[in-house]
């Protein structure tokens, strides 16, 4: 294995890593560097797998290595002298198509010694982080203790033990540093085999992530949006639109953007469309007006830009003077998916051989019967739902009228849709379509 160096001023295009490394400052003595090495295993060796470290690296710059792991899903990363941990480590990518349930997983690690990468170590990085980890460059910004450490990996052997099909990985003392061989019978690769042999049809590590830290959220119903106001800097397209620094308002009754102010119809009128995963936004349809207003939220869970469109045509977009969380505001997939399990009253689908009803399990997958069809909606890529809105006496509620769930498997994707009636929540259309291995079939 032949470890390559990635180039250093991955800062100046906006990559994976703060420049600073985490603190230190610029007149901390080099490190020898050290060497990191370990397993990538999923309950089987994963080899010819890339495997990627980022690190802070002295005095000022940023950079990383990757290398690609042997037939036993060993690697070894040789580090420069002077780099610094903490070290985020990522083996494969989305474009992976040889383990579909595991297109990538990451680590971390606050020492260059032995350092895993499977599907626990991704699970305690998700605790550490409190939330999906969507790439490394949040993996890389970590600074977590050895005691946050050890309470996030019983938090995942406490998760693990509690699914459906318990999963027992207490022999597990650190699943970063245990040195491990991946065969039958050692321990931490039979934690692994039987969280695999778990999986439903459709499972990913991302749908292990947002069940382990989303199982408990309530139904969304997209009133936890409100109240939120900042103050944003708006670029406008012409004349007359919110420019410069600008207050902005979201409450129940409306929308207010400097001058520009929307008050929600009553009872109802209004829609939103809510994306959740991949590009992720909240965007308002108004109307009265006909005009729109979109939320973004970047990688990190907070408001990237806010944009107006007008229907007469020109836009401003907002982007905030400060960082604006979006933390309990956003919904997760799991509330999402069980909004359309409470919403869905009545109705079929076609598949081949006729009408299949649809019904949706307490983990967030659904089913048409009798084909037998099925799919993790809460590993999907992305979820996107449109419903009306209804504001009465001050509270603000919707009601779905569509779901659209994708999920990816290299160059080629499942998806589930679904439109409804309102407020019956009767099906009037939907599909149910897999394409992977090149076979398309469903409903």
């Amino acid at each position: 294995m032949q470890a390559t160096r990635i180039a250093a001023g991955v800062c100046a295009v906006g990559a994976l890593i703060a420049c600073d490394g985490g603190g230190g400052g610029g007149d901390s003595p080099p490190s020898n560097g050290g060497t990191l090495t370990g397993t990538v295993a999923i309950g089987a060796p994963l080899a010819g797998v890339e495997v990627l470290v980022l690190f802070s690296a002295f005095p000022t710059s940023a950079q990383g290595q990757s290398t690609t792991t042997d037939a036993n899903g060993n690697y070894t990363i040789t580090l420069p002298s002077g780099a610094r941990p903490p070290f985020a480590i990522r083996a494969g990518n989305v474009g992976q198509t040889a383990n579909p349930a595991f297109p990538r997983l990451f680590s971390y690690s606050t020492r260059a010694s032995t350092v895993n990468i499977t599907p626990l170590t991704d699970l305690l990085v998700t605790r550490l982080m409190n939330r999906k980890q969507d790439d490394t460059m949040g993996v890389a910004n970590l600074a977590a203790t050895d005691q946050e450490i050890a309470t996030a990996t019983q938090q995942v052997k406490t998760y693990l033990q509690s699914r459906s099909a318990p999963v027992d990985a207490s022999a597990v003392t650190d699943f970063v540093s245990t040195p491990f061989t991946p065969v039958p019978g050692n321990p931490y690769d039979d934690a692994m085999t039987a969280l695999r042999q778990s999986l439903i049809d459709g499972e990913n590590i991302l749908g292990i992530e947002e069940h382990m830290m989303s199982a408990g959220d309530i139904q969304s119903d997209y009133s936890q949006l409100f109240p939120l106001a900042f103050t944003a800097n708006c670029v406008p397209t012409q004349d007359g639109l919110p420019s410069g620094s600008t207050q902005i308002s979201l409450q129940i009754s409306g929308i207010a953007i400097g001058s520009y102010a929307y008050t929600f119809q009553q009872p109802d009128g209004d829609q939103i469309v809510v994306q959740t995963g991949n590009d992720e936004f909240w965007r308002f349809f108004l109307n009265t007006t006909n005009d729109q207003v979109e939320l973004v939220r970047n990688l990190g869970g907070t408001l990237s830009t806010l944009r107006l469109t007008l229907a007469a045509g020109g836009q401003s977009v907002c982007t905030p003077s400060s960082p604006v969380s979006l933390a309990g505001k956003w919904p997760s997939m799991f509330a999402q998916v069980k909004q359309l399990a409470n919403t869905m009253t009545s109705g079929s689908i076609t598949c081949s051989g006729g009408a299949n009803t649809l019904s949706i399990d307490p983990n967030g997958a659904v089913h048409a019967a009798p084909s037998g069809f099925t799919l993790s909606l809460i590993s999907s890529s992305r979820i996107v739902v449109a419903a009306d809105t209804a504001v009465v006496v001050g509270a603000f509620s919707t009601r779905m009228r569509s779901f659209y769930a994708e999920q990816v498997f290299g160059d080629t994707f499942d998806t589930f849709s679904v439109s409804l009636t309102n407020p019956a929540g009767a099906i009037t259309s939907g599909e149910f379509s897999r394409k992977r291995g090149g076979v398309t079939t469903g409903c």
